[in-house]
């Protein structure tokens, strides 16, 4: 059977919305990377006219168009995967990819806020948290993110149903709508009650929401919001790294291996899928104890002198 662009890239969305359980976020930036490799293509009407020669082509003119390479990367990480579908589905015999290699981009070591930089941002969050419900939903946000390692996304969605609190627990669903049960400690539990007692009932406007957290119109909380806020906390406390939300995440698993925790649990802590994604902190606590060494070994110390002269 024959199979048209168009239709191979519908089935493959199909595959990654239904079997694959993306998120409605991931869906649409894999189709848009997509789209435009179809605009790219637009005079080729089958899949099997794209020759190995065309894939080159295309990633010399996104080359031209001075994108980033990690959003080249991720275009040949989107073709690489789409093409192991229509393979894998009998749409193409001949896999136009499989002897591309595209040169790996060197990761960037997170950026990670130390301990007395967290303790600022909480307590700048928490100075403010007994003025309105809302300052204390954003307090709240801040040390469940941080005490959980949650992804944005996993904190801005979780439910009352996923607060198990007499066991220290909760529960989150991560990418692929994957499961786990996450520890949190007592001072957390502490906050999270007061917060669903005191303050969330004041946010809810009537409405019977089921989210955990609420916007001031008693709805869910987009993650634009949550961006905002943590700017904004981050810049009273006058921290001056580029924080994401992602950063408390990265604090949160980078902590807990300096103080001693095995890297396997924090793997489960914060639902990586695969070790070597977590192995990226021990590179952020190696690099910590460099920077340590250069400046505070004397001979080290010397030699930057030296070159500083």
């Amino acid at each position: 059977m024959k199979y048209s662009i168009d239709e191979a890239i519908s089935e493959y969305k199909q595959y990654i919305r239904i079997e694959k359980g993306l998120s409605n976020q991931s869906v649409a930036s894999y189709m848009t990377e997509l789209k435009k490799f179809r605009e790219y293509f637009i005079k080729k009407k089958e899949i099997r006219e794209i020759s190995k020669n065309d894939i080159l082509d295309y990633f010399s003119y996104l080359n031209e168009q001075a994108l980033k390479k990690r959003t080249i990367s991720h275009n040949a990480s989107t073709l690489n995967n789409f093409f192991k579908f229509c393979m894998r589905e009998g749409i193409l015999e001949i896999d136009p990819m499989v002897s591309i290699k595209f040169p790996k981009l060197d990761k960037d070591l997170p950026v990670v806020l130390n301990e007395q930089e967290v303790e600022d941002l909480m307590n700048v969050a928490y100075a403010k948290a007994r003025e309105n419900a809302l300052y204390y939903r954003d307090f709240c946000m801040l040390e469940l993110m941080y005490a959980a390692g949650l992804r944005i996304s996993e904190l801005v969605n979780l439910t009352i149903n996923d607060l198990h609190l007499t066991m220290n627990l909760i529960r989150c669903f991560g990418k692929g709508s994957k499961e786990r049960m996450v520890p949190i400690a007592d001072y957390m539990i502490e906050i999270l009650n007061e917060y669903m007692q005191d303050y969330r009932p004041l946010l809810m406007k009537g409405h019977d929401s089921n989210y955990l957290f609420l916007n001031y119109k008693g709805q869910s909380l987009s993650r634009q919001s949550f961006w905002k806020m943590i700017k904004q906390n981050a810049l009273q406390a006058n921290i001056k790294k580029n924080i994401t939300p992602h950063t408390l995440r990265h604090s949160f698993a980078t902590h807990l291996l300096n103080h001693g925790a095995d890297l396997r649990s924090i793997q489960e802590m914060l639902g990586h899928s695969n070790i070597s994604t977590t192995t990226i902190y021990t590179h952020v606590t190696n690099q910590k104890m460099i920077d340590e060494y250069k400046k505070f070994h004397p001979r080290s110390k010397q030699q930057e002198e030296k070159e500083n002269v």
